[in-house]
């Protein structure tokens, strides 16, 4: 048999699947100019490659913790809404250009344009530009205005990005041609020299329009405290953006990994799916975003095409997936063993990484300094070494070379390979199974693969892979005849289908145990998600006395975990094995997850999330919480930037319960540093305020922070304090055995005085609640921009989150919120 083929770097391979020939395609050999860039065009593809610098060439940026961030982009396109966002959600000063040149000349840009002339006002404007970049090197956002399509700025941008991340922002030129009011021919002007901001950015984000608004840029946008409630959609996409990029997403302590982490590492989860989006479908128009929740526990972006405009479409691509699914992106591009050259395929990935993706798919055949580049200039991405050969028959004769390869990797600190052929015969599949255990036998854990043979005699190996199976959804309409790269074979639905079918995966029954949990909708949210995603497990509401009832059920061989409702999240917690590193914080637990026992072990918990969705002997229980994730999660999304919280911010909690203690914990996580709590029973509130008091002076990251009592509702606003802009009720709606119904909380108008508005969250899931009609009214009589978030928004938060613990696989939140939304209907509002 043959060897391994590696790949010929210096000339373009042939592809199997051939596109249709393009009559309007210039000649094969042929050079032109586009964007001041020399493009070849290559034979049998008839697309646009760009003959860049040699792979490997690039200096490493290296950037500090408090490298400020400039963004550049033509008018319109939201750089300064974004750049006070941004500023928001990092704590640091946001610096805009125009003021800086008011500052530095005592005229305004218009007015020192009409004064001085055209010639004059650029001069100052680039000068000007350099001198603000310089003096603001750390600590900032910058706003960069025009100047940055000037060639001398542009250049020394370039040198800027060396030490400091520099955003390209994007908005589709339809929008900003409407916002600007422009002529057809200023339009094309403007998007001509749009461009050109990518020769002098490293990173690039994509404006996307927000559903809340038809206006970015407006200044009395920006000079409202409404202003943020316009942006809510752009306010999560960009502070997302620039947290990750910053790394602050990972040091904000907010989902440490854990045995049941809904954020552990990929590679650590059992049977997960990469659901493939073709560049070309896209480009098509081929892609219902709402339809692919559930659909993979990733998305990969798969750029199969290169040509004029691929860069941009890429970044909306990914925009898009971020903002309709919010789920991992990898990215990855056409290998080069298919009919892409090499300078197409390094343009392709080096433009992925400029969109921060979390995996990138790297060819291992590529020389290990070419490949050291992706490893160095990857931020926070994980890069995944990828060996694939044209036939699986020549893969498992190549063995030494696979060896060779997986060294490689591991010398460059790449940890998961991905291993795939297209499968020839069905024997393949036994071959290349017995080859697999060969290679995880050699490296243990030090490596992990995703290994599968591709097509359809492929598709035994791809149901069983453990990591990042490639699949499809049937909602993607892809056009094999223009893709001539690897479309998946079968779906995740299929997949986890054929998991229970062949007893991989076994059918378990989940609970809420609860007082009086008979009308919980709990049941409605995770039966509908279960059959959405393919799981054949149920969820069913029982009433307990206590924890003895609890375990008779939660003991069985297919118990799968339940939801805890009042009054046992506190109750239980000394009863169970272990809990997280949340739940332990918070005393109180929402989620119970069985621990199982392998050949008579007691495996330690790292190992214990791989038993998600399998039955077994249970030996303890496992207690997490998710109503601190649902809490911080609606007020991410529903404070503005005039209130987000920092050190001065204040909170007022009504409640001493269970989730009264994960608000606090949100709090507290979020970085607020006095919060208020206010209980009926004050013995109540006082144990929730010394307890969470100790615990934030005892972490370094909130040594400072206190939690307060306030005694009595006719008391006022403690002096000293700002009033505050978070208001959480977490009085109960649940009707606890000989207690009367207590959800009928107000807050006294002394309390209500924040003249920027704020968040009041209403954890009650009633329609309406006094609580909620009195912040409607109070916005409405005083015009301040109070954001209500009502009970039904936090339970569907709460409910993804649990249902991510308890299986392991992404929450199809739109049929959760539909299936919620019917029962609500269905019990004619009243729940």
């Amino acid at each position: 048999m043959s060897a391994l083929v590696v790949p010929n770097l210096n000339h373009e391979r042939s592809s199997s699947r051939r596109s249709s020939p393009n009559p309007t395609s210039p000649r094969v050999g042929h050079k032109r100019q586009r964007n001041g860039e020399a493009v070849e065009v290559t034979a049998n593809s008839g697309m646009q490659t760009p003959i860049t610098a040699e792979p490997g060439s690039a200096q490493r940026p290296r950037f500090t913790a408090d490298a400020s961030i400039v963004l550049v982009g033509i008018r319109g396109s939201g750089k300064r809404s974004l750049g006070f966002i941004a500023a928001a959600a990092l704590g640091r000063r946001f610096v805009t250009e125009d003021h800086y040149f008011q500052n530095a000349t005592g005229f305004s840009r218009q007015d020192y344009l009409r004064i001085h002339g055209s010639e004059e006002f650029h001069k100052q404007d680039v000068e000007i530009s350099r001198s603000m970049l310089e003096e603001n090197r750390s600590g900032c956002v910058i706003d960069c205005g025009l100047g940055s399509l000037t060639r001398a700025l542009q250049d020394y941008l370039k040198t800027y990005c060396q030490t400091n991340q520099v955003i390209y922002v994007q908005r589709d030129m339809a929008s900003v041609t409407k916002l600007l009011r422009l002529s057809e021919r200023s339009a094309q002007m403007l998007e001509a020299g749009d461009t050109s901001h990518r020769k002098c950015s490293n990173f690039e984000f994509f404006n996307l329009e927000d559903v809340t608004t038809n206006s970015l840029e407006s200044d009395d946008d920006r000079g409202s405290p409404t202003y943020s409630f316009k942006l809510r959609d752009a306010q999560i996409d960009f502070s997302n953006f620039v947290q990750r990029l910053t790394a602050q997403e990972e040091a904000s302590n907010q989902d440490k990994p854990s045995a049941f982490s809904r954020t552990m590492p990929i590679e650590e989860k059992l049977f997960t799916h990469a659901l493939f989006v073709h560049l070309s479908t896209y480009r098509h128009g081929r892609i219902d975003f709402s339809a692919l929740q559930g659909g993979g526990d990733v998305v990969e972006v798969r750029i199969d095409e290169w040509q004029e405009g691929s860069p941009r479409l890429i970044s909306q691509l990914v925009a898009e997936i971020r903002r309709y699914l919010r789920v991992p992106i990898i990215c990855s591009a056409t290998s080069i063993n298919s009919h892409f050259h090499v300078n197409t395929y390094f343009a392709a990935l080096r433009h992925g990484l400029r969109l921060v993706p979390d995996s990138m798919v790297v060819d291992l055949a590529l020389e290990k300094n070419w490949l050291a580049e992706f490893v160095e200039r990857r931020c926070c991405t994980q890069i995944v070494g990828a060996i694939r050969s044209p036939r699986a028959d020549l893969l498992l004769a190549a063995s030494d070379q696979v060896i060779v390869q997986v060294e490689k990797a591991l010398n460059l600190g790449i940890k998961l390979v991905r291993l795939s052929a297209p499968a020839v015969t069905r024997s393949d599949s036994d071959h290349f199974e017995q080859f697999l255990r060969g290679l995880r036998h050699r490296y243990s854990s030090r490596v992990h693969f995703s290994a599968y043979l591709e097509d359809r005699l492929g598709r035994t190996t791809q149901v069983f892979n453990h990591i990042l199976t490639p699949v499809t959804h049937k909602a993607l309409r892809v056009d094999t005849s223009s893709t001539m790269d690897l479309v998946p074979q079968i779906t995740a639905y299929e997949a986890i289908q054929a998991l229970f079918s062949s007893f991989s995966l076994d059918p378990l029954h989940f609970y809420v145990f609860g007082a009086n949990v008979s009308s919980s909708l709990s049941p409605t949210m995770h039966n509908a998600a279960y059959k959405a995603i393919g799981l054949w497990h149920d969820y069913t509401p029982i009433n307990v006395d206590g924890w003895e009832e609890i375990q008779s059920r939660a003991r069985m061989i297919d118990f799968g975990g339940a939801s805890i409702a009042q009054p046992y999240k506190v109750r239980i917690v000394d009863q169970l094995t272990s809990l997280s590193e949340h739940a332990q914080a918070i005393g109180a637990i929402n989620t119970l997850i069985p621990l199982r026992r392998e050949h008579g072990q007691m495996n330690h918990n790292p190992n214990q999330a791989l038993y998600r969705n399998r039955a077994g002997f249970v030996f303890g229980f496992h207690g997490d919480n998710s109503d601190w994730i649902s809490i911080q999660k609606m007020l991410s999304k529903n404070l503005s930037p005039r209130n987000v919280i920092h050190n001065k911010s204040t909170a007022l909690i009504v409640g001493a319960g269970g989730m009264a203690r994960a608000a606090v914990y949100a709090l507290l996580q979020m970085g607020c540093r006095a919060i208020f709590v206010y209980n009926r029973t004050v013995a109540n509130a006082r144990i929730l305020s010394e307890y969470f008091s100790r615990w934030a002076a005892a972490q370094s990251s909130s040594s400072s922070a206190q939690v307060r009592i306030i005694k009595g509702t006719n008391e006022p606003w403690p002096a000293g304090f700002a009033q505050p802009t978070t208001i959480i009720s977490c009085v109960t709606h649940e009707r606890l055995p000989g207690e009367e119904h207590v959800s009928d909380f107000t807050v006294p108008e002394q309390w209500l005085g924040s003249e920027t508005g704020g968040t009041a969250v209403e954890q009650a899931y009633y329609i309406n609640t006094p609580f909620t009609e009195q912040i409607k009214q109070l916005r409405a009589t005083t015009g301040k921009p109070w954001v209500v978030v009502d009970g039904l928004e936090v339970l569907h938060e709460q409910a993804a989150a649990q249902f991510e613990i308890m299986t392991g696989k992404n929450a199809p939140r739109m049929v959760m919120w539909n299936a919620l939304q019917d029962a609500v209907t269905a019990s004619g509002g009243k729940v």
